[in-house]
């Protein structure tokens, strides 16, 4: 009873402790608890089979981790090898349970997910410490090995933040490799100086040190990741939700610092429609699957009302929308390829009321309260910093004027961008109330 006991209130505080960190969009607590057993589980299967293999090669290599086996640089080999095996066990896990999960959709959550795995597999090792001793050994575990295997889910987390966020394209492996050796190596460390605790009497201050400057050092990337999460509105601050101006580099209230957090999603957004087929968005299929113009008239617009359509492309929108605007109204179409553009521009010349707009994707070229509907076709998945873009267009659409956003599901199809890319209807629901929409009507077309 009190090993089960034990157990129970060391994760269950570290859990907690973990989920407190995520400090503007938390995640569902149960949602939580499941990757956490599922990543524990995971990976202590994969590297139990890694630790079975190498018995069988060398049936004594356990041996290392006792007093006054080995030497040095034995121990400090065998050391590595086990860091090296624990978190590339944990990091598959969690590239495995998170490949598909709809909750982690900012870049903190690659830290507090990885974390989560990482007390999985802490958890278990606690259980399995506590039945071949005694539950009083939970105590050293929770406050120094528990702390260590966190941060070390810490390091790659951050690792699976970046591959999703800033390398869309590139491969889980590839991005991830130096953050599994980073933490490989600071894991290795720590348990070489348990090795050889019996030669070093003074281990246990280079533990605690150890383990405290590790664990900074995760608090500190959360804190980085925090505050530039698309939860956030243009401005405003993770440490105090105060809103400042867009663009300040230093919170009115708090006086910490603001980042830029186009700086996390610097490279190319993940995928944009390319423009040499912008043929196929004219397909008689796609009008008659899609049916802008009953779209258009469901949103009622009507005669004389200015449009914005954000990422006009060929027009697709933009041609019913001129019909039923008349020559009284105003359109507005932007666009980040000059050959759309160019396409749209020759499409629309017999219409007078048209301004064409080349623009980077990341701005409403509009003045406030202008807009009486916004139109965004298949862009939304595209843009880098949804919020900035959102909040742009609630700032440029009249009182009671209406925004328009059509997306990909998330589900496999012969055509349109990855389904890693995709929005789902409540991930879109989710966004465009955080900037302060209210969402009237969902629906598949």
């Amino acid at each position: 009873m009190e090993i089960l006991l034990a157990f129970v209130i060391s994760t269950g505080i570290w859990i907690i402790t973990i989920r407190e960190k995520d400090k503007v969009e938390k995640e569902p607590m149960w949602v939580l608890i499941k990757t956490m057993v599922k990543g524990g589980i995971i990976s202590i299967i994969l590297t139990t089979v890694i630790y079975l293999a190498a018995i069988f090669f060398s049936p004594e290599i356990f041996s290392l981790m006792k007093p006054g086996v080995g030497g040095v640089f034995s121990k400090f080999t065998f050391a590595m090898f086990v860091g090296f095996t624990e978190e590339t066990g944990k990091a598959l896990a969690a590239i495995w349970l998170l490949r598909k999960l709809k909750d982690f959709d900012e870049p903190v959550d690659g830290i507090i997910y990885g974390m989560a795995i990482a007390l999985g597999f802490a958890a278990i090792e606690n259980l399995q410490y506590m039945m071949n001793y005694t539950y009083k050994v939970i105590i050293g575990r929770h406050f120094l090995s528990v702390p260590l295997h966190i941060t070390c889910g810490a390091i790659w987390g951050y690792g699976l933040a970046v591959n999703k966020f800033k390398h869309k394209r590139s491969s889980n492996l590839v991005n991830l490799f130096p953050y599994i050796a980073a933490a490989a190596f600071l894991h290795g460390i720590y348990d070489f100086l348990c090795f050889i605790k019996a030669s070093f009497p003074y281990y246990i201050v280079f533990l605690v040190t150890l383990t405290i400057v590790a664990y900074r050092w995760g608090i500190l990337r959360i804190r980085k990741l925090v505050s530039i999460s698309p939860f956030l509105k243009p401005g405003e601050c993770s440490q105090c939700r105060t809103i400042n101006d867009v663009g300040a580099t230093i919170c009115i209230k708090c006086k910490k610092e603001l980042p830029d957090r186009e700086e996390f999603y610097s490279t190319p957004i993940p995928h944009i429609f390319d423009a040499k087929n912008l043929k196929k968005l004219e397909s008689s299929e796609r009008y008659e699957a899609i049916r802008p113009k009953e779209l258009l008239e469901e949103t009622g617009l009507k005669s004389g009302d200015t449009v914005l359509d954000f990422g006009i492309g060929t027009g697709f929108f933009a041609v019913p929308a001129l019909e039923i605007i008349g020559e009284n109204g105003k359109l507005f179409g932007t666009d980040v390829s000059e050959d759309m553009l160019e396409y749209t521009k020759e499409r629309t010349k017999t219409f007078s009321n048209v301004e064409l707009i080349l623009n980077d994707g990341k701005d409403i070229p509009v003045k406030e309260n202008c807009i009486d509907l916004a139109i965004m076709a298949f862009v939304l998945h595209e843009l880098p910093n949804k919020e900035k873009v959102l909040s742009q267009i609630w700032t440029g659409l009249k009182p009671g004027g209406k925004f328009l956003v059509i997306e990909w599901s998330p589900e496999n199809t012969e055509k349109g961008p990855p389904v890693n890319d995709r929005i789902s209807i409540e991930s879109a629901s989710k966004l465009l109330k955080k900037e302060g929409f209210s969402v009237k009507k969902a629906k598949d077309i």
